[in-house]
């Protein structure tokens, strides 16, 4: 099973908790059940926001996988900060640490490399470095409900379809949630539920994925042949118990989400587990949100890409630098490379470090900065 969990991959888990997992009351207009669920998918069609999600999974009381994730989503931009810690079985474990860049013309990662025999590689993987390519995006639709499933519209068809399918999959469940008051507007909507409250379309999805799961077990397979406890296939779960919280601001804004699963499975062996998941999700910034770029020289890069869209932009950046001119095709073969580079202790591009690979500098790459550097200070 992979324990990598993308921001969107947890927060289609964190609703489909709360509201696939049926912590219902009844559909009156005003009702906590009804509030959550305006709540939730108004959370969808947030624009400039901040959000964060941090995913816990426990087996047998130990920690298994922990991911942490935050985004800021801007009109024209968008930063994302991801960690995780995933297991590799007794006693190892790796941790990850992303930051993404992206706007029209960009996209920017942090880059951490292990150790190679290349003894170039070796001193660059000492360091911090950054990747920059040219983004596949031409637009930017900030909201979640675009990123995950091309809506676009709070009103849409597409929306009221999702809601009436969520009401009719919790069936006659409506008696499970409660409201009460936080202060300052904020209304706390909480709730829990067993498995024998689980619809039976639910119950019959967990079967038919047990099922599934089996059907492509080789059976020859050991206890020996899987590293990790969750990668061996399960012939049994019991949901014990899913509960959760949500904050409600007074206009209707979700602005934070926890839910906890504790659930048990029996592996294909006869062994017997226990599982706990816990989800948050927070919003914050609701409509101020704007992201900063990771550093001070980002435009550098733009001013680069968007003059390789110019002949005479691009013509006059190869005179400004001093080197011989080449077709912006050159640049162009960069959507699906990036340059590299190391940023100085003020936060500056490194010059010397740019290249097509870490620790690779390119001396042309490095005239063709200096020159956009030279004649922005010029213009300013």
């Amino acid at each position: 099973m992979k324990k990598r969990i993308s921001t969107r991959a947890i927060c289609l888990l964190v609703a489909v908790a709360i509201l696939a997992g049926a912590l219902t009351v009844s559909a009156i207009n005003g009702s906590p059940y009804e509030s959550l669920k305006n709540a939730v998918f108004n959370a969808l069609f947030y624009e400039n926001s901040t959000m964060e999600v941090e995913v816990i999974l426990r087996v047998d009381g130990q920690e298994y996988a922990r991911a942490w994730a935050r985004e800021y989503a801007g009109d024209e931009s968008r930063l994302s900060h991801s960690a995780a810690t995933d297991n590799l079985g007794p006693g190892a474990a790796i941790s990850h640490s992303v930051m993404n860049y992206e706007s029209s013309y960009l996209r920017i990662t942090t880059i951490s490399m292990a150790p190679s025999i290349s003894e170039e590689w070796n001193r660059a993987s000492s360091q911090q470095w950054y990747s920059v390519s040219r983004s596949r995006s031409t637009f930017f639709n900030t909201s979640i409900g675009s990123q995950m499933f091309n809506i676009y519209d709070r009103n849409s068809n597409q929306v009221r379809f999702a809601e009436l399918l969520i009401d009719l999959l919790i069936g006659d469940l409506k008696n499970n949630l409660t409201i009460s008051s936080q202060g300052d507007g904020v209304r706390r909507v909480s709730g829990a539920i067993t498995e024998s409250q689980l619809p039976e379309l639910a119950r019959v999805g967990i079967a038919l994925v047990i099922e599934e799961n089996l059907r492509w077990h080789n059976p020859g397979r050991t206890r020996e042949d899987f590293t990790n406890v969750l990668d061996i296939p399960i012939t049994s779960l019991a949901i014990n118990r899913i509960s959760g919280d949500a904050d409600i601001d007074s206009d209707g804004n979700l602005i934070y989400v926890s839910a906890n699963a504790h659930i048990s499975i029996e592996n294909i062996f006869g062994d017997n587990h226990e599982i706990e998941g816990e989800f948050t999700l927070s919003f914050s910034d609701i409509g101020t949100t704007v992201p900063e770029p990771l550093f001070q020289e980002v435009e550098v890069f733009a001013t680069l890409f968007t003059a390789s869209d110019d002949y005479d932009e691009w013509l006059a950046l190869f005179e400004a630098s001093g080197i011989d001119f080449e077709y912006p095709w050159l640049l162009r073969g960069l959507v699906g490379g990036a340059m590299y580079f190391t940023l100085d202790d003020e936060g500056n591009i490194d010059l010397n470090s740019i290249g097509t690979r870490p620790g690779y500098p390119s001396q042309s790459l490095r005239m063709l900065i200096e020159a956009i550097l030279e004649n922005r200070e010029l213009d300013s």
